[in-house]
């Protein structure tokens, strides 16, 4: 593709981890790499668990996916001191932010024993955040009761910004996480209610073992005393239920909203819950009991219990209020939008992948359209003559 523009590699200064993305996933059929060597889930998986616990990152290929040296350079440096700990939680953050999760999802079993080592101090729940955040896919603000708790499936086709499938990217951080649940479950109970909260984030995102994941979380449910934390784990429940088709979180979450006793973070919290796993009408009661208690100070425990500081002046709390209410706004309004549709009850199940479900024939003599490179998250390149 490069040589037929008549464009210089060196000119471009892609790094050979880059160019090789390219050639395999976007010049190349990506099935033709399940298994190999640029698949993410098997690099991970082949990770030992003594090079786990041993922090030995020199073990991991970081040099086959983009921006992988970056990341093992600052997590070679993380257990050196604070700013080092710091800056590498904050560069898979930033991968995130930038849709090119490859080479931080080979991160994620180190970050969670950043996480489970006491003596990391204020970074622990800061590298949780990064471990859920390599699990998901990025999201683009749009909340509908179908793709709020959504974790997209192994085979849902998404392409980062390298050419890189995201689903593989996320499919390997969410596999590490199920094979390190029994290293996050003591963290609910931890004294610091930043670190329970996203290790809730975390086991939500969880690929298997619901059940060992879902009972802790609804034992803890009821000794917790942190507003942030109950919310999180009500939510923590419902994505589980959700991802795993667990019908009976139905009847528990309308248990919950309905109940006049729960505390307003548990009612709200399961409201959202509850709606993302049924397709049901919306009922009166739960936009009476959100009108009462979806508040911009119910909106602001979230970030709150992540340990956020004021911002010293740069922006003002009413400012950062105001932006909570917004969202507390859209979020609702999006969420409790009437449908003429009658309701059912799901949690939903995989798609019809069989005969019937596929699209109908080509005509005589078409060609099959190729996903294009905007299409697989790629960007642009220039085309021949100069322009972008």
């Amino acid at each position: 593709m490069l040589s037929s523009w008549g464009l210089s590699v060196q000119a471009w200064k892609y790094s050979p981890a880059e160019l090789a993305v390219v050639r395999a996933f976007v010049d190349g059929d990506p099935l033709d790499q399940v298994g190999g060597p640029l698949d993410v889930r098997a690099v991970v998986a082949a990770i030992r668990r003594e090079a786990k616990d041993g922090f030995l990152i020199e073990e991991v290929p970081w040099e086959r996916f983009p921006s992988g040296a970056d990341v093992r350079k600052d997590l070679e440096r993380a257990r050196s001191g604070d700013d080092a700990a710091h800056h590498a939680v904050d560069m898979v953050i930033g991968l995130c932010a930038n849709d090119t999760r490859a080479a931080a999802a080979p991160a994620v079993p180190f970050l969670l024993r950043i996480a489970a080592d006491p003596t990391a101090g204020q970074h622990r729940a800061r590298a949780l955040t990064a471990a859920g955040e390599v699990a998901r896919m990025r999201h683009h603000g749009v909340c509908t009761r179908e793709g709020l708790l959504q974790l997209h499936a192994a085979d849902d086709w998404q392409f980062e910004v390298t050419g890189y499938p995201q689903n593989w990217s996320v499919q390997a951080a969410r596999e590490a996480i199920t094979a390190d649940t029994g290293l996050l479950l003591p963290l609910l109970d931890d004294p610091d209610p930043a670190v329970r909260l996203t290790t809730a984030y975390v086991l939500a995102a969880a690929a298997g073992r619901a059940q060992d994941i879902l009972t802790p979380l609804h034992t803890r449910l009821p000794v917790e005393h942190d507003p942030a934390v109950r919310a999180g784990l009500v939510l923590a429940i419902a994505q589980q239920a959700r991802t795993h088709h667990d019908v009976a979180a139905i009847a528990w979450m309308h248990a919950c909203w309905s109940g006049p006793t729960r505390p307003p973070e548990v009612r709200v919290s399961a409201a959202l819950g509850w709606l993302c796993l049924t397709e049901d009408p919306v009922p009166d009661d739960v936009r009476t009991m959100l009108d009462k208690h979806a508040t911009p100070d119910l909106a602001h425990l979230r970030e709150a219990g992540r340990g956020a500081q004021p911002d010293g002046g740069r922006v003002g709390a009413s400012g950062r209020r105001r932006g909570f209410d917004a969202s507390r706004r859209r979020l609702t309004a999006s969420l409790l939008a009437r449908t003429e549709a009658p309701g059912r009850t799901r949690p939903p199940q995989p798609r019809d992948r069989s005969a019937s479900a596929a699209p109908p024939p080509l005509a005589p003599g078409a060609r099959q359209p190729r996903a294009s490179r905007r299409s697989r998250g790629w960007r642009r390149w220039p085309q021949p003559g100069g322009r972008a």
